[in-house]
């Protein structure tokens, strides 16, 4: 696997930078971020069958302010109308959650987000898409407000690894 990070890892800053020269220099502290990440989440199963709960902890370089590290919370919705109680194996979820990104000079900052999973019960994997909100944060990154997308993509059993990446526009 870590051949296969690596190779990944290459092509998603090469991405990034790309997209991140198509924003227009939209990089924090100045108009946005762009950053990959890789990481882990542990899930835990609540009284609903239909319901997941999730710490979600990854790291990773961002444009113009150097390493992050992303801590959050998050809900997973595996309900289906076909599978009301949920008991055939996921093939998808919504996802809504907050985080805090630290920076590497420790400012923070906080959000927001909301996304769908595609989940291949079969093959232990889980894609998603989604969309984030800046709502504040702390230090150089007080009173921001922003918006973006965010992706990744891992496995959907133990240990949960996964990569992804951030791309988001300031508001303000």
């Amino acid at each position: 696997m870590p051949g296969n990070f690596t190779i990944r890892a290459v092509a998603m800053l090469f991405i990034i930078c790309f997209a991140g020269a198509a924003l227009a220099d939209k990089t924090l502290p100045g108009d946005g971020i762009t950053a990959l990440r890789k990481g882990a989440a542990t899930p835990m199963p609540t009284a609903d069958p239909c319901i997941l709960m999730a710490t979600v902890e990854s790291s990773g370089p961002a444009i113009d302010i150097g390493w992050i590290e992303w801590r959050s919370e998050e809900i997973l919705d595996l309900s289906h109308p076909d599978d009301p109680d949920c008991s055939n194996p996921p093939t998808s979820a919504t996802i809504e959650g907050v985080f805090v990104i630290t920076a590497e000079h420790g400012d923070e900052i906080f959000g927001v987000y909301q996304g769908v999973a595609q989940i291949d019960a079969q093959a232990a994997t889980i894609k998603a898409l989604g969309h984030y909100q800046i709502t504040g944060g702390s230090g150089s990154f007080e009173d921001r407000e922003g918006q973006g997308i965010t992706a990744i993509s891992g496995r959907f059993a133990p240990p949960f690894d996964f990569i992804g990446e951030l791309i988001a526009q300031r508001n303000d």
